[in-house]
C-alpha cells in the first residue's frame, strides 16, 4: 500500500511504474541523459523519484523521467520513491514544473510543452497563464511570448529533436518550419557541420530565405546552382558557403570581385602592401596596411602608393564601393 502522506521514502521495483505515461512529463522526448547515465551507473539513484498512484497498480511518474528512463536502460530494478497521493491535476503537474525549473535550466522547448499542457489539458485561462504561470518558469507573461512558446511546442519532431542535439536555435526552427522536410534536413545539417552560433545561423538563414523568394526555387536547386553539392563540397566551411550564396543573390557583387581581383593585379604594388575592401563592397573607405623595416623603407612605399593614386585602375577600385 503507498505512503497517504508522500512524505516517505519508499523503494518501488521498476515494474510497476508505467513510464509510457507521460501525463506530468515537462519534456517531449527524453535528452540529456548520459551524465546522469554515469552517475546512476557508478552509485544508483541517489535522489528519489516522485510517483502518484494509478489504475491497475501501476504508478504515475510525477517527476524524475530520466531517472527513471537511466533505471531501465541499466537494469535497475529497484529505485527510492516518494509516493503521493493522487489529488489535483493543474496541481501536481505545476508542482512537477516547479521543480525541475527550480533544479536546473530548462530548454525552451520544455517550458513549451509545459505551457502547451496547461492549455491543451489543464485548460488555464489565457490571463492567468500570463499573470502566474508563464512568469514562474523563467518565461515573459506576454501574449507574443505565450504564442512563441505553442508555436515551439506544436514543432514536427525531427525539429525538436534537432534544436536539442544538434544546435538549431528555436527561432530557426520556428523560420524553417513551414520548408519541405528535406530542406529542413539540409539547413540542419550545415548548422550541425559547421557549428554556427547564433549569428552565422540567422545570417545564413536570412540569405537562404532571400534566395528562395527571390528565385521561387528550391533550396537544393540553390545549392546545386552555388556549387555547393560537388566532391570536397563536404569540406567548405561558412565563410566560403555564405560567399558563394552571397554572389548568386547579388549578381553584381560577383562582377565586382571580378574586376577588384584584375584592377589590383594591374596595379603591380608589393607584396607586403595590401588593399582590402569593406566586405560586398559596402562602405566608402578602403583599409591599407604595410610594413616598413625603416623610413627609407617606408618612404619607398608610400611614394609608391602616391603614384598609384594616381592611376585610373586606382580611381575604379574605389568607384566598386
Amino acid at each position: 500500500m503507498w505512503n497517504q502522506t508522500g512524505s516517505s521514502v519508499e523503494k518501488i521495483s521498476t515494474e510497476r511504474i508505467d513510464f509510457l505515461d507521460r501525463y506530468y512529463s515537462i519534456s517531449p522526448f527524453p535528452f540529456n541523459e548520459e551524465r546522469l547515465f554515469t552517475s546512476i551507473k557508478a552509485a544508483g539513484v541517489t535522489t528519489p523519484v516522485r510517483l502518484e498512484g494509478s489504475p491497475g497498480n501501476f504508478f504515475r511518474i510525477v517527476s524524475g523521467f530520466k531517472r527513471v528512463a537511466v533505471s531501465l536502460r541499466l537494469g535497475i530494478e529497484w529505485v527510492p520513491a516518494i509516493i503521493q497521493q493522487k489529488g489535483n491535476p493543474l496541481h501536481t503537474f505545476r508542482q512537477a514544473a516547479l521543480e525541475n525549473f527550480g533544479t536546473r535550466d530548462l530548454h525552451d522547448l520544455e517550458k513549451a510543452e509545459i505551457i502547451r499542457k496547461l492549455v491543451e489539458i489543464h485548460l488555464v485561462a489565457e490571463a492567468e497563464l500570463l499573470s502566474l504561470y508563464l512568469p514562474s518558469i523563467g518565461v515573459k507573461g506576454t501574449r507574443y511570448e505565450l504564442e512563441r512558446m505553442l508555436s515551439l511546442a506544436a514543432l514536427g519532431e525531427s525539429l525538436k529533436r534537432a534544436c536539442i542535439t544538434e544546435g538549431l536555435l528555436c527561432s530557426s526552427a520556428l523560420e524553417i518550419r513551414a520548408w519541405p522536410e528535406t530542406e529542413q534536413q539540409l539547413f540542419v545539417e550545415q548548422v550541425a557541420r559547421l557549428r554556427l552560433g547564433t549569428n552565422k545561423q540567422k545570417q545564413l538563414l536570412r540569405l537562404l530565405e532571400d534566395l528562395k523568394k527571390r528565385e521561387k526555387t528550391s533550396l537544393a536547386s540553390l545549392w546545386c546552382a552555388c556549387g555547393l553539392d560537388g566532391d570536397g563540397t563536404a569540406e567548405l566551411g561558412f565563410e566560403e558557403i555564405h560567399a558563394r550564396l552571397s554572389r548568386r543573390r547579388y549578381p553584381v557583387l560577383a562582377g565586382h570581385e571580378a574586376r577588384w581581383e584584375s584592377l589590383k593585379e594591374r596595379l603591380r604594388l608589393r607584396g607586403d602592401i595590401k588593399l582590402q575592401v569593406p566586405r560586398h563592397f559596402d562602405g566608402d573607405r578602403i583599409t591599407i596596411t604595410l610594413s616598413a623595416a625603416d623610413p627609407a623603407e617606408l618612404r619607398e612605399k608610400a611614394e609608391e602608393l602616391l603614384a598609384a593614386a594616381d592611376k585610373k585602375e586606382m580611381k575604379e577600385i574605389f568607384s566598386l564601393l
